[in-house]
């Protein structure tokens, strides 16, 4: 088994929860009633034929728990002796805005006027910088084709149905972040401390099929808490960084090579930047300069992010990991700064139960 692109790099699972044989029965007899639910909805509106990744075979989605990056809670695996039409009820992912599908424009004026605004802010004195994010994402683990080995739930599923067959598509309930506070001081030590966020679900199916599962996930749980040595923390980028757009662009392709040429992927790569890293009015020009010059990289015009910020949306399209996803970046419109990110599924992929469009996984910083 081994985990898709989706997986952030320092991924750590959790321990696996266990349940008595009477509290399986129940979410075995919950899930029963949300299968149903969901094959009669779907006879109700049928979806158009979903986008198929060739030569790969997933047996289940997961959620997983991360105590590093993310963490999301629990999945209930429904087996398949619940699945007479193939029908399951689709993983709980979070809720559109409404910028996510927007049609794209050409985001190089508006890039270039904020770019501008942003070099004559002054910079800030040096000192201790405290990074605080929220972070979530959707975690899906393929098998090798061939392999047709009976598998347990996935780490990080936290409740499952009964054992009786193969476990078939999981069924993801409840949406965990993670909440974290990186300082990085003066001295070069890092603090860091990651903390289970508050429970968000998609409808009252959702939240009663977790509360139903004992309610697990690590909410309000601190999952780390320390401080590592000067140089011991693993930074993706250097702290030196060059503002010049072209070499910008290079040194971030470095750790994330298909950023030299992908604006997709460069845009994952910046908020990779910001989640170590809280840049300077010439490195964030830099970066609004470096996206100015992809012509890939679209507008997507105003809206407002998940913590009810103005934001101005910029966004790439691309597959590179296998799936049609938009990567999107909801920039701060007086700094320029990274305010948000999020990474949507455009196109029903087969192999796993998620209604496109759906976000698959975000970041906020505060």
């Amino acid at each position: 088994m081994c985990p898709t692109a989706l997986l952030p790099r320092d991924l750590e699972p959790p321990p696996r929860a266990s349940l008595t044989p009477e509290r399986e029965r129940a979410i075995r007899q919950l899930l029963e009633s949300i299968v149903q639910d969901s094959q009669e909805a779907e006879q109700r509106n049928r979806r158009p034929a979903r986008w198929k990744r060739p030569s790969v075979q997933f047996r289940r989605v997961g959620l997983a728990a991360v105590t590093a990056v993310a963490f999301v809670a629990a999945s209930l695996v429904v087996t398949h002796e619940l699945l007479p039409n193939a029908g399951v009820a689709e993983a709980a992912t979070p809720d559109l805005i409404g910028h996510e599908t927007a049609t794209g424009e050409p985001a190089s004026d508006t890039l270039l006027d904020l770019a501008q605004r942003v070099g004559t802010i002054p910079e800030t004195p040096e000192g201790d910088v405290a990074i605080r994010t929220e972070r979530w994402s959707l975690v899906v683990t393929p098998d090798e084709p061939g392999d047709g080995a009976a598998e347990g739930p996935a780490e990080g599923a936290a409740a499952t149905g009964a054992d009786a067959s193969p476990p078939g598509p999981a069924v993801t309930t409840a949406i965990i972040p993670t909440l974290r506070e990186l300082t990085r001081h003066e001295d070069g030590t890092v603090s860091v401390r990651d903390v289970g966020g508050r429970p968000l679900f998609p409808d009252h199916t959702y939240e009663r099929a977790w509360n139903d599962a004992g309610r697990p996930g690590p909410t309000g749980e601190v999952l780390r808490d320390e401080t590592l040595t000067a140089g011991t923390w693993p930074d993706v980028y250097p702290g030196d960084l060059p503002a010049d757009p072209a070499a910008l662009r290079t040194a971030l392709a470095l750790p994330r090579p298909a950023a030299s040429n992908d604006a997709a992927e460069l845009l994952r790569a910046v908020h990779d930047l910001r989640l170590e890293r809280l840049p300077g009015s010439a490195l964030s020009a830099g970066v609004l300069q470096m996206l100015a010059a992809d012509p890939d990289v679209m507008s997507l015009g105003t809206t407002v992010d998940r913590a009810g910020r103005e934001a101005l949306a910029i966004a790439a399209d691309g597959d590179e990991s296998g799936w049609p996803v938009r990567e999107i970046l909801l920039l701060d419109p007086d700094d320029g700064r990274p305010l948000a990110y999020e990474q949507v599924l455009m196109a029903d992929v087969e192999v796993i139960d998620v209604g496109a469009p759906a976000v698959i996984e975000y970041t906020i910083f505060r």
